[in-house]
């Protein structure tokens, strides 16, 4: 699939490309608008690569976008800049100047790899979080953290507070159990 422009429709709509939810919102699969509602365009089109493109609105002649992967359009739309402006300019760049494009796509591929790992980090962060809270020792009664380990019981031969017995006690409330509770 080949992604198409009708340049008067999308400076018509700029100001309703403002993210990247709105491009791909507006990526018609069909000339006659079976999949989406002709509301949703702003002058983006998908079509076969055997076809030319109508604008379903202005009915002139869109452009090749000399687009064939959505990746690509993506990666502009998302991490480029939501302008429609940005997207021509770019458009225009890959048409006549291959190794200026290579560079701007090569720095937005950077941004996003960037913002990749910083969600992937964050993930990381939240499921560490997540495991450390299952995994502290709370109080059964009041739900406190503060928990003290020690002996329990008074030995009748030593009078030695301390029997064999490990208790875990909190020390917000005072209530006492058997640790693995």
């Amino acid at each position: 699939m080949k992604i198409f422009y009708c340049k008067t429709c999308m400076a018509k709509n700029k100001n309703r490309l403002t993210d990247a939810k709105a491009y791909t919102s507006s990526l018609l699969y069909e000339p006659n608008v079976t999949y989406k509602s002709i509301n949703d365009y702003k002058g983006l089109l998908f079509e076969d690569k055997a076809l030319t493109a109508e604008c379903p609105i202005c009915k002139t002649e869109m452009q090749d976008s000399n687009m064939d992967d959505l990746k690509e359009f993506d990666r502009i739309t998302d991490f480029g800049n939501y302008s429609a402006d940005f997207l021509l300019a770019m458009i225009d760049l890959k048409k006549n100047d291959i190794i200026k494009y290579t560079n701007q796509i090569n720095i937005i591929n950077a941004k996003a790899e960037e913002e990749s790992q910083k969600r992937y980090d964050e993930y990381l962060a939240q499921q560490r979080a997540e495991e450390e809270e299952k995994n502290t020792v709370r109080c059964p009664k009041c739900g406190s953290t503060q928990i003290t380990t020690g002996q329990r019981g008074y030995s009748l031969i030593t009078g030695f507070l301390g029997s064999n017995k490990t208790v875990n006690r909190c020390a917000n409330c005072g209530y006492s159990w058997k640790p693995g509770k």
